[in-house]
């Protein structure tokens, strides 16, 4: 081995002096080239993963920041979005007709009990409240006053089935019965004639036959009518324009 390599080094030191390139470093750069350029990627790739380590912390960080900015503009823009639905319904109860031979009181709501089909107002017989005067929104008849303190009363939704209401749909002739609640999504309109017309989207309201209770207040349209062999008569289930759970203010006809 001693003797080759004292060969290889006599012909690399001949070429040199000779100026040309000599074998013996040709065959190393051959050898060595391919392999140079995967195993310098290799090692900047390596640099750069240890580089990501190192800022791991740092991204992290802003991951964070970001999904916290994210979750304020959520929640700003569902604030926006409850303040102007509060501004459409506040126009939309200025914008309530007059009813004939009433007057309106604007009360607050103060509480919902839904399972009790009630809520409590912010007004009471201090500002002229008296059971049995309707409750009313844009949309139409929301129930009636139960009872009244100085300065707060309870109403009793249409949907609960302790109000009975005295109900007509809107077509000529029209027809009429009375109208109770089961749910908040379900009126009955019932002890209607037999013979009587009535079709799925008929639309009901108040018939007046009850003296504090205006006629054609808007409550609901007809979903279903089927017949009533008991009492020999017909039965509509109607569906309420006032979806209860929303309203925030109201109206009290004196």
């Amino acid at each position: 081995m001693c003797v080759v390599g004292g060969v290889l080094g006599r012909l690399q030191t001949n070429a040199r002096t000779d100026g040309n390139s000599d074998g013996v470093t040709r065959f190393v750069q051959s050898a060595v080239h391919p392999i140079s350029r995967p195993v310098r990627n290799a090692l900047l790739s390596a640099g750069g993963f240890f580089s990501g380590i190192a800022n791991s912390g740092t991204l992290a960080e802003e991951n964070r920041r970001l999904k916290s900015l994210a979750a304020a503009a959520a929640m700003y823009e569902d604030r926006v979005g409850e303040a102007h639905r509060e501004i459409q319904r506040l126009r939309a109860l200025l914008d309530l007709p007059p009813m004939p031979g009433t007057d309106r009181l604007a009360a607050a709501v103060v509480a919902y009990f839904p399972h009790e089909n009630r809520m409590t107002l912010g007004v009471g017989t201090r500002q002229g409240v008296r059971p049995g005067q309707p409750v009313v929104v844009p949309e139409g008849l929301a129930g009636k006053i139960q009872t009244a303190d100085a300065d707060s009363s309870q109403v009793l939704l249409v949907s609960s089935p302790r109000l009975v209401v005295g109900a007509m749909t809107l077509r000529n002739p029209p027809v009429a019965g009375l109208l109770r609640g089961e749910s908040e999504s379900v009126l009955i309109l019932e002890f209607v004639s037999a013979g009587a017309s009535l079709d799925v989207g008929d639309r009901v309201m108040t018939s007046g036959f009850s003296s504090q209770t205006p006629p054609g207040i808007p409550i609901g349209e007809i979903v279903q009518v089927w017949e009533d062999p008991e009492f020999g008569s017909r039965r509509c289930q109607v569906f309420p324009n006032v979806n209860f759970g929303s309203l925030r203010e109201v109206y009290v006809l004196r």
